[in-house]
């Protein structure tokens, strides 16, 4: 079922002045979220309104997060992200700011699958500003010694 079929009546997620989603379903983001945990539970303007404006993340990035948060369909996710180096390092910079670590590392592996020389420092970049598990560090450190 997609996100954006679903009735939705609490939080909106702005991302760009764009209104990405106003859903009921936030709250699963918020449940496995600290970061949002946070943000809502306290007294700050986010808090109090149950708005949250989302900067820096493109809306079709923000809406694949939402999605996979909300099914947990890895296939689902692989098949969007195909072989889009960008789109799949977008959403784990995106992952990281929420603190998403199952997410990322996902994405993770799967960039590790399509490792080539070609990429293999850019990823090497991106998992040394976000990140990942060992076993994905290991992957990367294996990669790059043959």
């Amino acid at each position: 079922m997609s996100i954006s079929s679903q009735v939705c009546t609490a939080t909106t997620l702005i991302s760009q002045s764009e209104l990405v989603q106003d859903c009921f379903l936030a709250f699963r983001f918020l449940a496995q979220s600290e970061v949002f945990q946070r943000i809502f539970e306290t007294k700050m303007m986010e808090g109090i309104s149950r708005r949250l404006e989302v900067h820096g993340v493109e809306p079709d990035t923000m809406l694949v997060l939402l999605e996979y948060v909300y099914s947990g369909d890895v296939p689902a996710l692989l098949q969007t992200l195909g072989g889009d180096v960008n789109k799949t390092s977008a959403l784990i910079r995106c992952a990281d700011m929420y603190l998403l670590q199952d997410l990322k590392d996902t994405c993770f592996l799967h960039l590790l699958d399509q490792i080539c020389q070609e990429t293999a420092g850019a990823l090497a970049i991106l998992a040394y500003y976000h990140c990942p598990s060992t076993k994905v560090k290991a992957g990367i450190a294996f990669y790059c010694q043959q």
